[in-house]
């Protein structure tokens, strides 16, 4: 497959959102992370370097709430630690997407997972913990 040319972050970030980000927003807005990975993906496999990372980190972020979600401790620290340094670049907003946000909260779930007594199952996450991707405020669009 044959990537297009790579923009500037800003000029990447500016750009309106494609219709399956938007979807995949709504998906992870709704909990549906598994179908969110799947509809962000195709977007991370077709943009290229370093704009891909968007994607990438959005994907690992819905992952890591979806090991939270089913109890699996490792998969969730994993992809919380990875996915907003994915996303740290495109900060403060991308595409409409409060970056800057979503990394504060991701990184909220994984100190509520860090926290959690190793040695008991996960517990689970708090409604006041759980994650939204929500929209830019109007001065960072």
């Amino acid at each position: 497959m044959r990537h297009p040319a790579p923009l500037s972050l800003t000029a990447f970030c500016r750009r309106p959102p494609d219709p399956v980000l938007l979807q995949g927003v709504a998906a992870f807005n709704a909990r549906a992370y598994w179908e969110c990975h799947h509809l962000l993906e195709p977007l991370w496999l077709c943009t290229p370097a370093p704009e891909r990372d968007f994607f990438k980190g959005l994907i690992q972020v819905a992952g890591g709430l979806y090991h939270v979600d089913r109890g699996n401790r490792a998969g969730a620290v994993s992809l919380l630690g990875k996915g907003p340094a994915y996303l740290k670049p495109f900060s403060p907003c991308c595409q409409g997407v409060a970056v800057d946000l979503c990394r504060e909260q991701a990184a909220a779930v994984l100190d509520f997972v860090l926290a959690s007594p190793p040695d008991l199952p996960l517990p689970r996450l708090p409604q006041a913990l759980r994650p939204q991707l929500l929209p830019c405020p109007s001065s960072d669009t």
